[in-house]
């Protein structure tokens, strides 16, 4: 060196110590690399003393290859420490002292209340337990943590609840050390603190791990070591990479603090486990983004709400640093492409939504992310369950796009800190502004859909999921826990199709006769749903419909909507009826007939025990009972203008037919043509039909202002029948108010055809379904004499009343 420079004391390099974990009757070796200016004159000495005690013991350092050195003259001094007790904690330091006297001590002092003092040092523990040479294939890794008694506890203390202190991020000195069965690996001078987000008194607690900058541990210079539902963030991480997302790596480890297992005894929230999680910053950049790895990692958190939820908060960045966290280029504090992102994602006119939200986030990865979530149904408070919180974001300096990166996973697959339902719904982020306009974007809402589809064909998939789980925690989670995840998927799976409309459907929103929709206005409105991930267009009839992605239902037209009723004759009414065999012939029907002479009951009437309210009587003889039986009964009506329609609900066993006014209006299981008391019903009827009500459309031209009669007579299919069920309902349509856009209906049977097409002008068929609509405007036409083969009817001049075989 020049003869002005100043004299610095030696460098102390490469500080190490051999067993690194001893046993009691081992002695321990401290090697240390000297580099000084001088080449001669230099001294060094371990001094060292066991945990709790005041003063240090110091031992000389030698280069003279006898001891740990190896070579005389190389540089690397080495010294012994003696044996100590099994569970014992050393601290020790090394000091170089030069030629003039110049004094290097490392660790270095530490300031303690303004004074120097060498209270930092290296630290190793005593463990007649440990074996180096014994390793099983599928060992966990095992992390030592070694700290002073008094740190150890220290950190306890804080960790404990009791104080208000638990969210303080104070730091105990540790050795961390790592043994996995390849190598093992010391880091000395490590900084170990309590961590978690509304879990820092949860115990065991959870621990972050920081390293000197300049020792980094497999390339990264910070560990965080969970304790929360350890085996459920394992596999939330592996499931996570399996789909491509980004994530913190997650491996399950063992974890000694000074010794001890704090995670023993078997509790469902470690299974004995810790988990280790990869810490997002700029070493997790340069693993997961090689070639994009300099831009800006955001940790978003919930600290003032609503959080860090994605709203614009206007171009200062200081409204920002409440919930968004800098994790990378921090020196720089440049926050303006966050500030872009919630500006787009909020203030883009809708014509430039798409495409600016495409120019600064990755949308697939968005969506498959939300997607994710949204199947493992994770309840941790995160973007995608609707919370400003517990999530990254990750922007590159080559592609530009923000990427989200989950980050909590203690409460997935129905398990863990909060408990999930597989019945859940799948847009519980809508409740973020910035995630509802995007999810319900027309060009978005299918991507999102393809996404979950996508997940629960592939990683999600039986299959796939069931060897990950058993692969990844078998050997230390239950077995049953195991299979509680595996159900929770299959039935998720399962609810989450549902909620996906995947097949073309058609819905008229009419009442039903015959199978047929019935319409009364020569326009309905039609709906229904179509495939929610492909289709991009519906045609009805050749019209376009108005297709709605987000809910994946398309319509036209206005929706018909069910016609309005009221009840004229309810069910279970009181009825005079003649039930003495004798033949009424036909004025019997008529309203102006005497009843007075009839008996009277209440519906159900018949015998056979089905329920009948009133029992008739079929006679003295059982095996010649009577064939048929007449039911008479008044109904008001103010205003037959406001009733639009009729329906009949009628149970008969076997056989009846119905009149309105005289007029014959519904005939059932009766052979046509005229009949008497003795015909007979055309089959017999059993089981549910007995007590079955059948629905018949009745014209409304029946009916009469004022007084109005309905009679009925019900036959029997033989005169030993054992049975004999009546009822009727007689209910009034008020037709629901015409569409004015729509299908456009002919009087008769209408075949209305659907389709849905995977693109938006309607070319390219996917699927078609139809519906048949039974359109009736009151009018009929009537066929006689025989039909030949070449005869045409057409639904403009029907509908056609055959009136006889």
């Amino acid at each position: 060196p020049p003869a002005d420079a100043p004299n610095l004391a030696p460098m102390i390099l490469d500080v190490g110590h051999q067993p690194v974990i001893p046993h009691s009757d081992e002695t321990v070796q401290v090697t240390a690399r000297l580099l000084d200016e001088q080449s001669s004159g230099i001294t060094a000495s371990v001094h060292y003393r066991a945990d709790g005690q005041t003063s240090f013991t110091s031992v000389p350092m030698a280069d003279d290859g006898l001891g740990a050195d190896k070579q005389a003259g190389d540089g690397l001094y080495g010294a012994a420490i003696p044996a100590y007790a099994d569970g014992t904690i050393v601290e020790f330091y090394v000091q170089a002292v030069d030629s003039a006297g110049a004094v290097r001590t490392w660790p270095a002092p530490c300031d303690v209340d303004g004074a120097a003092q060498q209270v930092c040092n290296l630290l190793y523990q005593v463990d007649d337990r440990f074996q180096a040479d014994v390793w099983n294939p599928g060992d966990q890794p095992v992390y030592y943590l070694i700290m002073t008694e008094a740190e150890r506890a220290e950190l306890a203390d804080i960790g404990d609840g009791g104080g208000g202190e638990e969210n303080s991020d104070a730091q105990m000195n540790a050795t961390f050390i790592s043994v996995d069965g390849v190598e093992i690996l010391t880091r000395y001078s490590a900084g170990v603190r309590n961590r978690g987000h509304g879990t820092r008194d949860v115990q065991p607690n959870n621990y972050r791990v920081n390293l000197p900058n300049d020792r980094p541990w497999k390339g990264v210079v910070a560990l965080n070591l969970n304790t929360q539902y350890s085996w459920l963030q394992l596999a939330g991480s592996a499931v996570f990479q399996r789909a491509g997302l980004p994530v913190g790596d997650a491996r399950a480890v063992q974890v000694r603090v000074n010794g001890q297992n704090l995670a023993a005894g078997g509790s469902s929230r470690q299974y004995g486990s810790y988990v280790h999680i990869e810490v997002i910053d700029s070493d997790y950049a340069s693993h997961h983004f090689p070639g994009n790895d300099s831009g800006n990692a955001y940790k978003c958190m919930r600290i003032v709400s609503p959080g860090a939820n994605l709203r614009y908060q206007g171009a200062d960045p200081d409204p920002y640093r409440v919930n968004y966290f800098k994790q990378t280029n921090t020196a720089q504090d440049d926050w303006s492409d966050l500030i872009e992102l919630t500006d787009v994602l909020n203030n883009t006119p809708d014509e430039q939504y798409l495409q600016e939200l495409q120019r600064v986030v990755h949308l697939e990865q968005w969506l498959r992310f939300l997607a994710l979530n949204v199947l493992l149904n994770n309840r941790e408070t995160t973007l995608a369950n609707g919370n400003g919180d517990d999530y990254y974001m990750y922007r590159g300096d080559v592609d530009p796009r923000f990427v989200l990166i989950q980050h909590d996973l203690d409460s997935i697959f129905g398990m863990g800190q909060t408990v999930g339902s597989a019945t859940a719904g799948i847009f519980p982020m809508l409740s973020i502004p910035a995630l509802d306009r995007m999810l319900r974007h027309p060009a978005i809402a299918p991507r999102y859909y393809a996404q979950l589809d996508d997940l629960m064909q592939t990683v999600l998939a039986e299959d796939q999921i069931g060897p990950l789980l058993d692969n990844l925690l078998g050997g230390f989670v239950p077995q049953a826990t195991i299979e509680g995840m595996k159900d929770f998927v299959r039935a998720r799976n399962a609810h989450v199709r549902s909620l996906i409309p995947s097949t073309l459907t058609v819905d008229a929103t009419l009442p039903t006769t015959f199978g047929y929709a019935l319409a009364s206005q020569p326009m309905v409105g039609l709906s229904g749903t179509a495939d929610a991930i492909r289709t991009r267009a519906v045609r009805v009839a050749g019209q376009l419909a108005d297709w709605r992605p987000f809910e994946g239902t398309w319509v036209l037209g206005e929706a018909s909507g069910p016609d309005d009723t009221v009840t004229l004759v309810p069910a279970g009414s009181s009825w005079t009826y003649l039930d003495d065999g004798s033949d009424r012939e036909t004025l019997w029907r008529e309203p102006v007939f005497d009843d007075s002479g009839w008996s009277t009951g209440r519906a159900p009437l018949g015998y056979g025990g089905n329920g009948e309210a009133t029992v008739i009587s079929y006679g003295e003889d059982a095996s010649n009972k009577h064939i048929t039986y007449y039911f008479r009964h008044r109904f008001t009506v103010a205003d037959p203008t406001q009733i639009d329609g009729l329906i009949v609900r009628l149970v008969r066993d076997d056989g009846a037919i119905v009149y309105i006014n005289g007029l014959e209006v519904a005939r059932s299981n009766m052979p046509s043509g005229s009949v008497d008391a003795t015909t007979r019903a055309a089959a017999t009827v059993s089981g549910a039909d007995e007590t079955t009500f059948f629905e018949y459309p009745v014209n409304k031209s029946v009916l009469v202002e004022g007084d109005n009669l309905v009679a009925v007579e019900v036959h029997q299919i033989n005169n030993t029948s054992t049975d004999l069920s009546f009822d009727l309902e007689l209910r009034g349509v008020t037709e629901a108010e015409e569409p004015t856009a729509g299908i456009r209906l002919y009087p008769g049977i209408n075949r209305v055809w659907v389709q849905s097409f995977a693109d938006a002008e309607g070319t390219v068929e996917l699927a078609r379904a139809f519906v048949d609509i039974w359109h009736d405007d009151g009018t009929t036409g009537t066929l006689s004499g025989t039909l030949t083969e070449d005869a045409v009817l057409t639904a403009a001049e029907g509908p056609w009343m055959v009136p006889a075989d």
